[in-house]
């Protein structure tokens, strides 16, 4: 299991599956100066802005588990002075037991008015390495993914032309804000390839301590659906100090300190983060042999989750769905003879209902990541299968899916990947957690007319006696079925509770559960008899 890269230090605004910064050495930006000194001059102030290298320390319930480098300047430009932002930033996480290192490096290009120009994304982390480069013009970004041996190009149209949210903050300053006062502004995030909302609001000058002093700071409020940090800038905009998901913090420091011990590797964080944001239910113990659970889940607003449909029914308590009852029923797989070659007819499979016919559709496409439509994918979804192209629509859907999920889980050896997980580079390295399994295996079935989704949640080890975040698969036959070819169930077992479905823009909304998330189990274990299928 892994948490996917979110945005962890507000370089992508909270939107990205921990958008991972690299350290690397300065380029265009050489001969920048560390921008150690906490007094801002009245020009600079003018300017709203300072060239120069930020640094921040990153800690994990106070020990330090990496740091960031953020390096502006700027440039004269055929329109006037651009600016140029370039985000380094290292970490060492222990995840699933497994120390791991992650370097992501962001260099965005800014008009004078502070809108994107350009932007280069790159993430090191083992198996996982991934290139995003992007051009706009207008309001269309154009983007280049190159993942796994294979390069995508994606081109979005955007309402506005974006802006990258690591502009934003010298913006906010410059719009005078007071006390109380709200500002609400979209940007685009190249991580998930997406268009977000960010509202930010103005709680007031603070007092706070930071590289020794004492300092005058504006504390800010970033909210973008469920998710909500805390954010203290200088009077520019530069960041003093953020409160990050998965309850890291990133506090401003000098560069000495703040390298101390990340790039020689010597520090050794003690705290696992798959254990820090895991779930622990109240109640009576639960049985993942049994075929359906109720549960009550509170602590968030749940409204705009994927909680109601296919196997699990949710009962929101309030209007504004702040807690609710979960109940959950695994799939009978008997009693569905749907063929590939039946389901060729979307139409007459889905009764005529034109907002299946879509979703079916939509889950048949390639998409970024999830490349589907790549030969090497189909090959070995034939061979998984064990069956030839001629015959395949013969055989049954769930069959298929079986052959192709049982043997994603005997040849992909389970190791903790941190990264954006790409079908291709999966089917390349033979590596991963449950996001490789479960991308790789939607882009099998895809590949031969199953339709499949990635399905994001958390799912209970008896074990453990915990739930933890994770991911699997979701496949069509006559209803959706979830499967987990991680842990080679078909179908998954009781204890998957689904909060999204579908890709990267989407499984961004985990970040609402994400530490926030209370369960109760206040029911006893429930009866075992399967129950009977359902069209």
């Amino acid at each position: 299991m892994r948490l996917r890269a979110f945005d962890i230090l507000g370089i992508l605004a909270v939107t990205s599956w921990i958008g991972w910064i690299a350290f690397s050495a300065l380029t265009e930006g050489g001969g920048l100066e560390d921008v150690e000194r906490l007094e801002i001059s009245d020009q600079e102030r003018k300017d709203g802005w300072r060239d120069g290298v930020e640094w921040q320390g990153i800690y994990l319930k106070d020990q330090k588990v990496g740091y960031i480098k953020i390096k502006k300047w700027r440039e004269a430009g055929d329109q006037g002075e651009v600016h140029l932002i370039d985000s380094d930033m290292i970490l060492h996480l222990t995840v699933m037991r497994t120390r791991q290192k992650i370097k992501t490096k962001t260099l965005a290009r800014l008009s004078p008015d502070m809108t994107l120009e350009s932007f280069d994304l790159q993430i090191t982390s083992g198996p996982a390495d991934m290139r995003m480069t992007g051009t706009v013009e207008g309001n269309t970004v154009t983007m280049r993914i190159d993942s796994g041996g294979g390069v995508q190009t994606e081109t979005i149209t955007l309402k506005e032309p974006p802006k990258l949210s690591l502009s934003l903050k010298p913006l906010l300053m410059r719009e005078g804000l007071k006390a109380g006062d709200k500002l609400s502004t979209r940007f685009f995030d190249p991580a998930s390839l997406t268009e977000r909302e960010l509202v930010i609001t103005y709680k007031g000058p603070e007092k706070i301590n930071i590289m020794d002093q004492e300092v005058e700071a504006h504390h800010f409020v970033q909210q973008m659906g469920g998710i909500q940090l805390d954010l203290w800038t200088n009077g520019i905009g530069e960041v003093l100090r953020e409160n990050l998901p998965m309850g890291l913090v990133g506090m401003r420091e000098a560069g000495v300190e703040a390298r101390y011990g990340v790039i020689a590797g010597t520090i050794s964080p003690a705290e696992d983060v798959i254990d820090a944001v895991s779930v622990i239910p109240h109640g009576s113990p639960i049985s993942t042999a049994a075929v359906d659970l109720s549960l009550e889940l509170s602590g968030l607003s749940f409204e705009g989750l994927d909680l109601d449909g296919g196997r699990q029914r949710w009962t929101p308590a309030d209007a504004a769905q702040t807690s609710g009852l979960l109940h959950l029923q695994v799939e009978a797989t008997a009693g569905r003879p749907l063929t590939l070659g039946q389901l060729a007819d979307l139409d007459a499979v889905a009764g005529g209902d034109a907002a299946l016919i879509e979703s079916l559709r939509a889950n048949l496409k390639p998409e970024m990541m999830i490349q589907s439509d790549d030969p090497r994918i189909l090959h070995r979804a034939h061979l998984a299968s064990g069956t030839s192209p001629s015959a395949l629509h013969e055989r049954q859907v769930l069959e298929v899916a079986r052959d192709i999920s049982q043997w994603a889980y005997e040849a992909i050896a389970k190791e903790s990947v941190i990264g954006v997980p790409s079908a291709l580079e999966t089917l390349e390295t033979l590596r991963g957690d449950c996001n490789e399994h479960t991308t790789l295996v939607v882009a099998l079935l895809r590949s031969v007319g199953v339709p499949a989704r990635p399905a994001v949640g958390i799912a209970y080890l008896p074990d453990r006696g915990r739930f933890f975040y994770h991911a699997w698969v979701e496949i069509w036959a006559q209803g959706w079925v979830a499967i987990d070819p991680t842990f080679g169930q078909f179908p998954a077992d009781i204890g998957h509770v689904r909060f999204v479905n579908g890709g990267l823009s989407e499984q961004i909304e985990m970040f609402r559960v994400i530490g926030q998330l209370q369960i109760d189990h206040p029911l006893p274990a429930p009866q075992s008899t399967p129950p009977q299928a359902t069209p």
